[in-house]
């Protein structure tokens, strides 16, 4: 569970809010408030686990790639997009490897580009650096078992809205299956 110090956001139409920018929308009815718990990476909020993989190397790409695309400049939310890459994989419904995973139809927006370069080695680092965490057992709590995942910058899916948001995390929403 994650502490009561955090700091919480609010959903207004699919956009998270912070509680200041929240005050401002509250003369419509229209909206419904609920708080989001928001994870930082700090202790008691990324653990290390006791279960270990590794990876050829096509899958470690993919899964950095992955993790590169998806969290853009938000350094925060790399261990948690590995981690619910990993979901997926371990469910089997998207693939049986991290690679089908990744590039399941409409399942990651990157995927739909037709350029894939990475362009910043810094970032790609990070990202092959969070791979290699999750891989050795770090893991976000809460996310255990989450299997999607959108961003709080655009209005949420069709899917989304029907589901239980359990963490925010740099910039994005995480969601219960």
């Amino acid at each position: 569970m994650l502490k009561d110090t955090l700091p919480k956001v609010y959903l207004l139409a699919g956009l998270a809010l912070s509680p200041a920018e929240f005050s401002n929308q509250l003369n419509s009815e229209l909206y419904e408030l609920r708080t989001v718990p928001t994870v930082e990476y700090s202790v008691g909020q990324v653990y290390l686990s006791s279960e270990k993989s590794s990876l050829n190397q096509k899958n470690m790409d993919c899964l950095a790639k992955n993790i590169y695309f998806e969290s853009a400049h938000q350094t925060v939310a790399r261990l948690s997009i590995a981690q619910v890459t990993m979901n997926r994989l371990a469910s089997g419904k998207w693939g049986d490897s991290v690679c089908s995973v990744v590039m399941a139809k409409s399942q990651f927006s990157w995927t739909h580009l037709t350029d894939h370069k990475v362009s910043d080695k810094n970032r790609w680092q990070a990202s092959v650096d969070a791979a290699k965490a999750y891989l050795d057992g770090a893991r976000v709590k809460g996310l255990e078992n989450v299997m999607y995942y959108h961003v709080d910058y655009i209005p949420l899916r069709v899917w989304a809205k029907k589901m239980k948001i359990v963490l925010r995390d740099g910039g994005h929403l995480f969601f219960a299956n």
